[in-house]
């Protein structure tokens, strides 16, 4: 079910249940009005967890209240509430972290913002980030190319990420370079891309993945690029470029 609203990121400690196309919005059964200004989270969650934002009304003070908890969500006549609180209208999720001790953020960065997601009228995210080095593919088994070339995100059940990595490589290796998509630091079962050696001083590659969470997935994840080779190391050079995107 749609509802005429959007959590919002609106600075380091604060998520605003702002108004998308209507000033009322549906919790347990009933309309209720949104208030101006918005209500926001104002509870100091545990960070590093993945926090679900549900929507309440305070009926002594006849406004939307807003609350964190890493309790669950179900679907209830249609509607997504709080697993055993049908009064409890989920809005959003978010993962916050701390910079340092006693100090967390919702979000203070680009990649951090993948970390906040509403429910209702979701935007698009779209994040990049540049090799800002050459990177080494070494010989032996697959291993993480860099960590400029991995992602954290946080994604709805059935949902696809999106993944495009562009870039050139270099080396004198007689055996190809095997690169895939790793998820939560497990290596890819098979290679997404397999580049072979020329003569050339160099040679471009790009690369594509999708990947569907199931509802049961729903959360915290990362997705990385991982490289394996047999002989000699391959070169990822400097300036290749990571494109993360989903629904939001």
């Amino acid at each position: 079910m749609t509802q005429p609203c959007r959590l919002e990121y609106r600075g380091f400690h604060q998520l605003e249940l702002v108004r998308h196309g209507g000033a009322e919005i549906r919790i347990g059964g009933r309309l209720r009005a949104l208030q101006e200004p918005p209500p926001n989270v104002a509870s100091r969650p545990p960070v590093d967890t993945v926090q679900y934002v549900y929507a309440r009304w305070d009926e002594r003070r006849e406004r939307v209240k807003l609350s964190a908890s890493t309790t669950g969500h179900e679907t209830l006549e249609g509607e997504e509430v709080m697993r055993g609180d049908p009064a409890a209208l989920l809005v959003g999720m978010g993962r916050p972290y701390e910079s340092r001790p006693r100090h967390y953020h919702w979000a203070d960065r680009p990649e951090h913002r993948t970390l906040i997601l509403s429910r209702h009228n979701r935007k698009r995210i779209e994040w990049q980030r540049r090799l800002r080095a050459d990177a080494a593919v070494s010989p032996g088994e697959w291993s993480e190319v860099s960590p400029d070339f991995a992602v954290s995100f946080l994604v709805w059940g059935e949902e696809e990420a999106h993944l495009e990595i562009e870039g050139r490589v270099r080396s004198d290796a007689a055996s190809p370079l095997l690169l895939g998509v790793g998820l939560d630091g497990a290596p890819p079962e098979s290679a997404d891309d397999e580049i072979t050696p020329q003569e050339a001083s160099s040679q471009a590659f790009s690369l594509k993945f999708e990947r569907r969470f199931s509802r049961d997935e729903e959360g915290f994840h990362t997705l990385s690029l991982f490289g394996k080779t047999e002989d000699a190391p391959w070169a990822l050079l400097g300036g290749a470029a990571l494109r993360y995107s989903t629904l939001g």
